[in-house]
């Protein structure tokens, strides 16, 4: 008699971003994939994400895909510079009920800050209350950062706006109904950057 009885736990076959990986841009994907198919709710519970410093634990959600592929979303951008750690416990089991065999740890490091840099402004003259996309390097997309956009507004004085929609590499900002032509700048919790034109 030839039965088909699943006697091989689960493993982590694949993790993204690698086991010690450093200079990680902050909006990677975190993405891990097993050797056999897991149940969603043993994952759920048994996936964590983690950093080096308050708060230690990173909420968010995931989509596991044909019970093998978890591709993870935190709930926030990981921040610049900061060590994370994924952990999945022994809570995680196959379809047959078998726990991990090893719990399983993997870290990596974000990159540090770059230095703010505006690249291009979409669309490139807009009138004003147009909404418009600044695309650049350095923006901070973090609950609570501040990212301004200063226009200008004549006689060498700028009006200053928060931007919404903020991605390490671009950010969106309506044109203020008192804007002129002239320089974009952007101010990021500090250092400031004008736009190439």
């Amino acid at each position: 008699i030839t039965t088909n009885v699943d006697t091989l736990p689960p493993s982590v076959a694949a993790v993204l971003p690698d086991n010690g990986a450093t200079g990680i841009a902050i909006d990677s994907p975190i993405l891990v994939r097993f050797s056999e198919p897991v149940i969603p709710a043993t994952l759920k519970e048994a996936f964590r994400l983690e950093r080096d410093a308050p708060p230690l634990s990173i909420g968010g959600g995931g989509q596991l895909i044909d019970g093998r592929e978890f591709v993870f979303t935190p709930a926030g951008v990981p921040e610049f510079g900061h060590r994370y750690r994924i952990r999945i416990s022994s809570a995680l089991t196959d379809r047959e009920g078998l726990p991990i065999a090893i719990e399983f740890a993997s870290t990596f490091t974000t990159q540090g800050r770059p230095t703010v840099a505006v690249t291009g402004i979409h669309p490139d003259g807009a009138p004003v209350g147009s909404i418009v996309t600044i695309t650049g390097a350095g923006f901070d997309p973090a609950p609570g950062a501040v990212n301004k956009v200063l226009f200008s507004v004549g006689g060498g004085v700028q009006d200053s706006l928060d931007a919404s929609d903020v991605t390490p590499s671009s950010m969106v900002v309506p044109v203020p109904d008192n804007a002129v032509t002239g320089p974009v700048v952007v101010g990021i919790a500090g250092p400031e950057t004008s736009n190439p034109r």
